[in-house]
């Protein structure tokens, strides 16, 4: 396409032929592409693939949608502040398991920035039933 095309396009397919060459370069070089999007007012109390601003594209596309947000006051509560003040929810995961639906993977911030996991809501780290975090090498 040209500028002149692009130039005229609604937002949402401009998101959306932006994510077309991202998933078509990431295929021709074979090489995993990480990135985030923001979320759309939803997304404060839906935990879902509406959630995404922009374009329904953006979900089509990917491999895995997480959404990573902090937890409300309820939650913190429930869980206890030594499993983290955020979470890790995963919408779409087409190559793995996934967790079952109300479960989220527990977030922490440690020293310099470090964000850390701490198991999941139905598993949490520290407790006698929680699985071993599977290690996945991502090559480069």
């Amino acid at each position: 396409m040209d500028e002149k095309e692009v130039a005229s396009m609604q937002e949402y397919q401009k998101l959306g032929f932006m994510m077309t060459h991202l998933h078509n370069f990431s295929v021709k070089y074979d090489i995993p592409i990480v990135a985030f999007v923001q979320l759309n007012r939803d997304g404060i109390t839906k935990e879902s693939t509406d959630a995404i601003s922009g374009s329904d594209r953006q979900i089509w596309l990917c491999t895995n949608f997480l959404i990573y947000k902090r937890k409300g006051v309820e939650e913190i509560a429930e869980d206890g502040s030594n499993l983290g003040t955020h979470k890790l929810i995963p919408i779409e995961t087409r190559h793995a398991r996934g967790l079952d639906d109300g479960d989220y993977i527990n977030m922490s911030f440690g020293d310099s920035g470090k964000i850390e996991e701490r198991g999941s809501k139905k598993n949490p780290i520290g407790s006698q039933t929680t699985e071993p975090i599977e290690q996945i090498e991502i090559p480069f």
